[in-house]
């Protein structure tokens, strides 16, 4: 008999176990064949072996003629997608397609047929399984034995020439397995059926024989002849099949994206990596190409063309003590037209050193009065009667004797006062009681700690309205001559002292006219070591009330050392064609190190007082972190300091050769200005000026002392940048007089000169650096065009560098998650194993999912590239304060279409070793 299905001493093992030794078995070509045993007999593994699915074995295995032993993997597959129809009891399936794409997948594979004509077979072979209405369902809605129908249909699909069923009905119910049974049993009439189960009772009602499987042998146990019910089987035949059996490529597209999406987390971060490194690549590709653009544009616009810095190398740090007497004498005997007199702030610590007693009382003919608001701090912090600037009550008092006082009193405590004495309620009534009347004033201090006790008598001889309780006396060292010569205190120079008795004293001058004593003194070599403070910043702010210090003192302090610029420089530069501006200690700032210039504390103006006002309050008081960041301007308010924000900066010139309309300034307090800033702030005639005196911080905050005055415009130049123009006075003398700046923050320690042209800059550079030592010079044009290449050249290497970084992180991440979709994939490997499907459809499966994921992310990269591009060079025109410009480069396209082929290569890479696998 010419059998279909030859077995010849089958061998087989499993690890050290024999399953099969020299087993034999032949079957014809058509009928129904029952197989049976106990679990693990080999029943499965039997079906593997027929299937081509196991080919490790040995033995003879022919089917049809062809021998399964010795067949590679591509005929294998060959051989099961053309004869071999499979139902296995845990089939695999496409859970992300419907049943009907799952039944004409291999119809999809094998036949040229039109779509409709394959879509029918399909639905008719899910029709005989009873699961029409479940066509365009998915199969992860599915049951179990939904499913095990949807398998058979597929195994029917190929028209196979042999069946092999492994346990068709495990998951079915008893009526679907019959029927399942029944269609196999009407299928055996044209082909061979083999069917493995452990319900020996459907195998009884169904197969021709039956098998079972025992002592490593096939052995036929029973023999039947159930023919009776036969129908002709339904027509599965394949008219047009293909030469090479392959899966259509939108098929295989539309597969591939499905599974891709299902995985929504894996989906989610394996296109994010890739869409964050291809943005970032193109994004950083443009921004090294847009700031290499603005950077060439825009460094040249922070400065004024042709400067050069000369800047001392080494400036020390400067140390200030009080000015000791003999020198403040000397300074008072050479400018005696300029200072009206001197006088000495005795440095107490009140509280601690008359903590006993420290009491005023008013003594008349009939009582005492005491006067809580007075103390001996008032006597130290008296007011200078030759600088009064109120009316005095009565008012033909000439001078206070040391003896004597003038009561300084706010309306309300003379009121108080007034009340107590019986008399009317007014500063001339009170007067008048005091020049009709003897009124004393008595101080009493006490330290019982060292035994000291004191009373000091003084006679009233007048009032005057003053906004604080305050004293008046004509000696303008009265408070020396109470504490030191009457209690018999010591005066010292040490900045710390013990011993109570001494005290430290700070000298200070009157002066006639401030702005012309500096701008005298401050060229003076003999008084070079000495600061004056007109605002007594630097030590009086813990012990004096800013209300008792604003009069016309100035305080001077010795240093221990000067960083001036050398007298001998200034003349060897007014010798040059240029104009110059002070570099000053804490004032206007420029470094040989930087193409930045402007002041060190806070500048702003603005021809709005309102504006000026707000941004001045706005900056006198905030937290610590936020106290260094540039402030956010309006436009009516403009910024001179070195650290603020590009917007709305100012730059700093010496005045100008020429004037497009108006004056040259004559006074300190006229300025030229650009046409552009003239413009901008409203073309007025005088502006506002914000200046940063002072500043303290505290643990949470930091104080800035602000001052505002008002600035002329006398003239305006042509230009359309944001210029101010000055003469070098204005920054030192100005400043002093006018904002009561130290004239240890406005000490030259260089100049920054500004030349007509490049020639006139070198040459006066190089006769620079022949005749001075110990100084440093920046030609800021060179500096710039040298900054140029190395910035843009840094720039462009740290991205460079930071894009290989993220796209090697992103390509890691990319592999990883496809490496775990790969082995995720399994069942579906397994799926197209098991029908047969080449190997090469596992490596377009995995590789059509990387493609989809990569051009997906690819083509939004591309789209988001021009607000990104727009947005990039919005953000680098906004940092260098130029004007807004777009032009396409395709720099950044460029960039993502090679890292999509970076990523293109690793799939393909990676689907080809699974296809190897």
């Amino acid at each position: 008999m010419n059998f279909f299905l030859r077995i010849a001493k089958l061998s087989k093992k499993y690890k050290t176990e024999s399953i099969f030794i020299d087993a034999s078995w032949n079957l014809p070509r058509k009928g129904m064949f029952g197989l049976t045993g106990p679990s693990g007999c080999g029943k499965s593994t039997l079906l593997r072996i027929i299937a081509g699915l196991d080919g490790d074995f040995t033995g003879s295995v022919l089917v049809n003629n062809y021998s399964l032993k010795g067949m590679d993997e591509n005929s294998r597959r060959d051989y099961r997608s053309s004869n071999i129809g499979l139902i296995l009891q845990d089939y695999p399936l496409l859970n992300q397609e419907t049943s009907l794409v799952n039944s004409t997948l291999l119809l999809e594979c094998l036949s040229n047929e039109k779509k409709e004509i394959k879509q029918q077979k399909g639905f008719n072979l899910l029709n005989l399984f009873s699961l029409k209405g479940l066509a365009n369902k998915k199969v992860k809605h599915l049951s179990g034995g939904q499913k095990q129908r949807v398998a058979g249909s597929i195994s029917l699909s190929n028209s196979p020439f042999l069946i092999l069923a492994d346990e068709p009905t495990a998951s079915l119910d008893e009526n679907s397995a019959k029927k399942v049974f029944k269609i196999l049993k009407d299928y055996s009439k044209r082909c061979l059926v083999i069917v493995s189960s452990h319900d020996l009772k459907l195998l009884q009602t169904s197969c021709d024989s039956i098998f079972k499987i025992e002592e490593r042998k096939i052995k036929e146990v029973i023999s039947y002849q159930n023919v009776e019910d036969l129908k002709t089987p339904f027509n599965f035949y394949l008219p047009k099949r293909k030469e090479k059996p392959s899966m259509p490529f939108l098929t295989r597209l539309r597969i591939a994206f499905n599974d891709l999406i299902s995985k929504k987390l894996r989906f989610t971060l394996a296109f994010s990596s890739c869409f964050l490194s291809l943005c970032l690549a193109g994004f950083s590709s443009y921004v090294k190409y847009g700031m290499s653009k603005e950077i060439q544009k825009s460094l040249s616009s922070f400065c004024l063309p042709y400067q050069l810095v000369v800047n001392k190398k080494q400036i020390q740090e400067k140390k200030l003590f009080p000015c000791p007497p003999n020198r403040i004498e000397e300074v008072y005997s050479s400018y005696r037209q300029e200072i009206r007199s001197f006088g000495y702030h005795l440095n107490f610590d009140f509280s601690s050193l008359f903590k006993d007693d420290d009491s005023i009382y008013l003594l008349t003919k009939y009582k005492t009065i005491p006067l809580p608001y007075y103390s001996s701090r008032h006597i130290n912090e008296f007011m200078w009667f030759e600088e009064k600037d109120f009316a005095c009550f009565p008012d033909d008092i000439e001078n206070v004797n040391d003896d004597e006082v003038i009561l300084g009193l706010p309306f309300d405590y003379m009121s108080s006062l007034c009340l107590e004495l019986g008399i009317e309620r007014s500063f001339p009534s009170l007067g008048n009681y005091l020049f009709s009347n003897k009124v004393n004033l008595l101080l009493n201090v006490e330290n019982d700690d060292i035994g000291f006790d004191n009373q000091e008598l003084f006679t009233i001889k007048g009032v005057i309205n003053t906004s604080l309780p305050c004293l008046f006396n004509s000696s303008s060292t009265w408070n020396k001559t109470i504490f030191i010569d009457h209690m018999q205190f010591r005066p010292s120079n040490e900045e710390e002292n013990e011993n109570l008795q001494y005290v430290y004293q700070i000298p200070y001058l009157y002066l006639e006219n401030e702005e012309r004593f500096y701008s005298k003194i401050k060229n003076d070599s003999l008084f070079n070591d000495l600061s004056f403070d007109p605002k007594s910043n630097t030590f009086l702010t813990s012990t004096c009330d800013s209300s008792f210090c604003l009069t016309s003192r100035v305080y001077v302090y010795k240093s221990n050392h000067s960083n001036a610029f050398a007298g001998d420089c200034l003349n060897l530069i007014d010798s040059f064609p240029c104009g110059y501006l002070p570099i000053q200690t804490n004032g206007f700032y420029a470094d040989t190190s930087s193409i930045f210039s402007g002041f060190l504390p806070q500048f702003y103006l603005s021809s709005s007082y309102e504006d000026i006002k707000y941004v001045s309050e706005s900056i006198s008081s905030l937290p610590i972190e936020q106290a260094m960041l540039p402030l956010e301007l309006s436009d009516k308010v403009y910024s001179g300091s070195l650290l603020s924000g590009l917007e709305n900066k100012i730059k700093f010139s010496s005045l100008p050769k020429l004037l497009e309309k108006g004056d040259f300034p004559i006074s300190l307090n006229e300025i030229v200005l650009s046409n552009g800033l003239f413009d901008k702030l409203g073309k007025p005639s005088s502006i506002y000026c914000s200046y940063e005196i002072s500043s303290s911080s505290d643990k949470s905050k930091y104080y800035r002392n602000m001052s505002i005055n008002v600035l002329k415009v006398s003239g305006v130049t042509s230009s359309e940048d944001l210029i101010f123009y000055a003469p070098p006075s204005f920054f030192e003398d100005y400043f002093f007089s006018s904002f009561k700046v130290c004239s240890s923050n406005l000490e030259k320690t260089g100049v920054v000169l500004f030349f007509n042209n490049q020639n006139d800059l070198i040459k006066g550079k190089e006769l620079l650096e022949k005749n001075i030592e110990g100084y440093s010079f920046l030609d800021v044009d060179s500096f710039i065009a040298l900054s140029m290449e190395e910035t843009t050249t840094y720039i462009g290497t740290l991205l460079l560098f930071s894009t290989v970084a993220i796209l090697f992180l992103s390509i890691l991440l990319f592999c990883f998650v496809s490496i775990v979709n790969y082995e995720d994939d399994f069942s579906n490997r397994r799926f197209f194993l098991l029908l047969g499907l080449a190997k090469k459809e596992n490596f377009y499966f995995y590789f059509f999912k990387c493609l989809i994921l990569i051009f997906l992310s690819g083509f939004l990269s591309l789209l988001l590239m021009v607000p990104m591009t727009l947005f990039a060079n919005f953000i680098i025109s906004s940092s260098f304060s130029s004007k807004l410009s777009f032009s396409i480069s395709c720099v950044p396209f460029l960039s993502i279409l090679i890292c999509m082929a970076i990523y293109v290569l690793i799939s393909f890479a990676l689907a080809k070793r699974g296809e190897r696998e």
